[in-house]
């Protein structure tokens, strides 16, 4: 009887250890993740992350928050490491098989990370993120009939989602493509005898992925007492430049021979991605009539927030002694 008791309180006993190591464990992890996703102490992290592994080596979390750290640190080799091994002790780990398709990709290791998203969607064929994660190796290829087939697919296969038709159609804006637009617009005035103004507009656009060209003849009439006032015709161009992966440059150039037009108008504007949804244009503006000329520069700074765009623009009048400033404009557009 009591051998028996002896061995229970053993057994008892070493259970209640095991727990104890348990719950000490699960604790290592939550701190080693809160330094890596609040504290962004990634030092501190692989301290802790490397002790959870030795206490408890066949605990994978504690890989992934090493390879995550590692990442972090710029230790890509060490990163590679640690998301691999779990994937090969736990081939469906899936948040492994996902570190490791981006990890690659962040790299440029194409090859590397279409073999891993290819071996994730044999594992996971319903996962929409490794979907997403194939689309943005497919797009690094640059072949705009391949991504635009992909981006078809994905659409047929989720077809709420709304961000993917919005890709699809961005995708197609950047493509080859050559289009004829006329517009019409019609201005009332609740003055009488005056108004309405009419403004038509034909013209072709000429679209490739490094520039667009927009070749534009408009005509305005300007009623006043059921006659025209004013009219004349406008000719011009205007060009879209990608100058590199941040920035576009923005070029028109317009002639008249009439003068409710500029006799001859040059506008140039640089636009620079400043990341995070910013945008910031710098240009100058300059017209010539019959009998003046006039010549400013424009500073704007602008901010994409979902499908709004929110603008403050200003320009500077050059042509006096004491440059002129002109009020704010706060145009604010919705999509």
């Amino acid at each position: 009887m009591k051998k028996v008791s002896f061995f229970t309180i053993i057994i008892t006993l070493f259970f209640l250890n095991t727990y104890s190591q348990k719950i000490d464990v699960d604790s290592l992890l939550v701190v080693t993740n809160k330094l890596i996703n609040n504290d962004k102490n990634y030092a501190k992290a692989i301290e802790l992350g490397k002790i959870g592994v030795e206490k408890s080596p066949n605990y994978l979390d504690f890989y992934i928050s090493l390879g995550r750290a590692y990442k972090y640190t710029n230790e890509i080799d060490s990163a590679r490491y640690y998301f691999n091994h779990v994937i090969s002790k736990s081939i469906k780990y899936r948040e492994a098989h996902s570190y490791i398709i981006q990890l690659e990709l962040d790299e440029q290791n194409i090859e590397a990370a279409t073999i891993a998203v290819e071996k994730a969607l044999q594992l996971y064929p319903d996962e929409k993120n490794f979907y997403l994660l194939k689309l943005r190796i497919i797009n690094t290829e640059n072949n705009f009939k391949k991504s635009a087939d992909y981006l078809q697919f994905l659409i047929t296969k989720y077809p709420d989602d709304k961000k993917l038709k919005e890709q699809l159609m961005n995708l197609k804006l950047k493509s080859n493509s050559d289009r004829i637009g006329l517009s019409h617009n019609i201005t009332f005035f609740n003055r009488d005898g005056f108004g309405p103004w009419n403004f038509t507009s034909l013209q072709y656009i000429r679209q490739r992925p490094k520039f667009t060209l927009i070749g534009r003849v408009s005509y305005t009439d300007r009623q006043t007492n059921g006659n025209s006032s004013s009219s004349g015709k406008l000719f011009d161009i205007d060009s879209y430049i990608k100058t590199s992966k941040k920035s576009y440059s923005y070029i028109n150039i317009g002639y008249s021979e009439d003068r409710i037009f500029p006799k001859l108008r040059v506008n140039y504007s640089y636009f620079r991605n400043l990341g995070n949804g910013y945008e910031g244009e710098i240009g100058v503006r300059y017209n010539k009539r019959t009998d003046s000329e006039s010549f400013s520069s424009v500073l704007a700074f602008g901010k994409y927030i979902g499908n709004s765009w929110l603008n403050l623009k200003t320009s500077v009048d050059c042509n006096i002694r004491k440059p002129y400033p002109s009020c704010f404009k706060l145009p604010i557009l919705y999509a």
